[in-house]
């Protein structure tokens, strides 16, 4: 099986820090899944998506993409492969939604002026987040998640064969969390490669089909979530009493976090 990314050894240490942020990591991401990123907060996963995304250069190993190594493919070329979502973007200055996300079909233009495909791929994207409403409007008078939403289209006006996401559910309300996942599936089916880096463990356990648990850098875990949402491995990782049992509504995992005292407290 060819692999979407293979991580061999690799680790990332920020300047002036103590120890590094990732460590030694060595993960496989296969292709045609959306694959979820885990783990407590500080366990690297903005860092190690920032990897995968060459925002950052490992200190040591070697991050592959496609069997290459990410910093030998020409810039216009990873612009065009691989779209990537930072954690609540900010926008400096005033701009109307059809024009920020109009800004997302740049790796894709040969020249300045748009073109009629261009126009096509912006409507698309905003009618398949169900913002087309939004078009004319000025992205900073939107709420938190409509702007969260309009990135999300910039990035896949990038026509990226993978989308690199870091927490792209901040904001959203339940309708618009289940909205954008079940969008991210119906993408994936049309051959979308999608890595995400979610919280709700409850949302992996529904919708990815490979995870990765990062713990103090490392790879805690790896595979499908059946494997690596278990109780040893999330009470290790998140240091907190779990409950895990089987969901009779969808047949999926559920996953619930637990007082330290729970066993002894009454119902």
């Amino acid at each position: 099986m060819e692999f979407l990314y293979v991580l061999e050894g690799v680790t990332f240490r920020y300047r002036r820090a103590v120890r590094p942020t990732v460590e030694d990591v060595h993960l496989v991401i296969p292709p045609g899944r959306l694959t979820a990123i885990i783990g407590p907060n500080g366990a690297g996963k903005s860092t190690l998506l920032k990897l995968l995304g060459r925002r950052l250069e490992a200190s040591e190993g070697t991050v592959f993409y496609r069997q290459q190594p990410v910093q030998t493919y020409p810039a216009r070329e990873w612009a065009q492969a691989v779209a990537w979502l930072p954690q609540s973007p900010s926008i400096a200055f005033p701009i109307r939604v059809e024009d920020l996300v109009r800004l997302g079909r740049w790796p894709r233009r040969r020249t300045w002026f748009d073109r009629p495909r261009d126009a096509e791929v912006v409507a698309r994207v905003l009618d398949v987040l169900g913002i087309g409403h939004l078009r004319g409007r000025w992205f900073h008078e939107l709420s938190g998640g409509e702007q969260q939403l309009v990135h999300l289209a910039r990035a896949l006006a990038q026509e990226p064969e993978t989308l690199l996401l870091d927490e792209p559910l901040t904001f959203l309300d339940f309708r618009h969390t289940v909205q954008v996942l079940s969008k991210l599936r119906q993408l994936i089916d049309q051959g979308l490669h999608v890595v995400v880096i979610l919280h709700d463990l409850n949302l992996v356990a529904h919708y990815a089909d490979w995870v990765v648990l990062l713990h103090g850098g490392r790879v805690m875990a790896m595979g499908p979530p059946d494997e690596v949402l278990q109780y040893r491995h999330l009470k290790a990782a998140y240091e907190t009493e779990v409950y895990v049992d089987l969901n009779d509504l969808t047949g999926r995992l559920i996953i619930l976090p637990m007082p330290a005292d729970w066993r002894g407290s009454s119902s």
